[in-house]
């Protein structure tokens, strides 16, 4: 049974060791849940954003990165501890000791947002994304479909989200002069508070701003366009699961495949990422790029455009380890990956080079039954029906 489908009881007595988590409350609510089925829960905070949330924590680690994993052997066999809880298996403080976890044979469970959004977050353990080790494939064949019960839906969190990250930051560069030696995963300085600020002004500007383009660029043109969803700038499905320098030269190279090889009456829409709207806009870039391929008339580029209609309408979708991914296969759209994902399985997603995709979308079909069965794996091995940043906190895995 994975740790997603195993309920908080089986964390009952057990030691558990918290490292990073989400911007916000979420690992001091998951705290006082555990305590509550009499799990022994100690707390580790690295810069001041993380005190911010749990004040109280058994240690600030103000040390070194090199000095750490020697720390964290010493903590983890002081302490007994069982298992280890952390948000992003790629951050800094994290990447350094799993193997020293792993050595000491003791469990990590590794919360990430959703592969399945809105309504779920990721428990995995070991490491998720491309670093995961689910067998999503386990009896799939067998004829014996797992039953997923309906989620409980969630409102959009992103203000409260964006409320929290700009507490996090504001306190992580306020106290930085007592945690100086720490690196955060990400830029942390006061540009950070400004982004998250901007995000705000900029999700109510691209509202307005792109309320008449849905019915004349996506209904309209209903199964002629292709859908680019893009990533976060600094996230590591970027960094650690791709072989892209940064997401401009993969709009280069998606716009000249495209361009050359695409049908002459399709277009082509890319949609910024959500949590990067206040740290970049590719639009100059896109426009450059689309001019100078001579197909400026068939490139949009949007923000805040309802992702479901985008994809109810799409002929196909490119991106590159993106969960949108998990939500084009539910709705059986052709897909091509650009990176490493662990749903980029044959069967599921185009196998053949981006050129060929553009020309064969209309020919190459998800498996359905195959898609169903990943999902329904997918969902019970991993996912929790939850938020990190909902004050209502209905992520219950009791």
């Amino acid at each position: 049974m994975s740790l997603a489908s195993g309920g908080l009881k089986q964390f009952a007595g057990k030691r558990i060791l918290l490292l990073q988590g989400p911007v916000g409350p979420f690992f001091k609510r998951l705290s006082k849940k555990l305590l509550q089925i009499g799990a022994t829960i100690h707390k580790i905070n690295f810069n001041a954003g993380d005190w911010t949330f749990f004040p109280d924590a058994d240690l600030n680690y103000r040390q070194s990165l090199e000095e750490w994993p020697d720390e964290f052997r010493r903590i983890v066999i002081e302490l007994k501890i069982d298992f280890i809880f952390l948000f992003g298996d790629c951050r800094p403080v994290h990447r350094r000791v799993i193997p020293i976890a792993e050595e000491l044979g003791v469990r990590i469970g590794v919360f990430e947002e959703g592969y399945v959004r809105p309504h779920y977050v990721t428990f995995e353990e070991f490491g998720v994304n491309a670093n995961s080790r689910a067998d999503f494939l386990k009896g799939i064949h067998s004829g014996n479909d797992l039953y997923i019960p309906t989620p409980v839906n969630f409102k959009s969190t992103f203000y409260l989200m964006a409320i929290q990250a700009f507490i996090y930051f504001s306190a992580l560069n306020i106290g930085w002069p007592i945690f100086h030696r720490y690196k955060h995963h990400r830029r942390s300085d006061f540009f950070e508070v400004y982004c998250w600020i901007r995000s705000i002004y900029r999700k109510l500007y691209y509202k307005f701003k792109e309320r008449k383009i849905e019915k004349r660029s996506v209904i309209e043109n209903d199964g002629n366009y292709f859908l680019v969803p893009l990533q976060n700038y600094s996230d590591s499905q970027i960094s650690v699961h791709s072989d892209w320098k940064n997401i401009g030269e993969f709009i280069k190279y998606v716009i000249n495949s495209f361009a050359q090889h695409a049908p002459p009456e399709t277009s082509i829409i890319f949609k910024h990422h959500p949590m990067d709207r206040g740290h970049r806009d590719y639009s100059k870039l896109i426009l450059r790029l689309a001019k100078r391929e001579n197909i400026s008339d068939r490139v949009i580029y949007i923000h805040d455009l309802s992702l479901p209609n985008l994809l109810n309408h799409t002929r196909g979708v490119v991106l590159i380890n993106s969960s949108i991914g998990i939500s084009a296969l539910m709705r059986n759209i052709p897909m091509k990956v650009m990176g490493r994902a662990f749903y980029d399985k044959d069967g599921l997603c185009f196998s053949q080079p981006l050129d060929h995709f553009w020309q064969s979308s209309d020919v190459f079909k998800p498996d359905k039954k195959f898609v169903h069965s990943f999902i329904n794996n997918l969902i019970y091995e991993t996912q929790i029906n939850g938020s990190f940043y909902n004050e209502i906190f209905n992520i219950d895995i009791t």
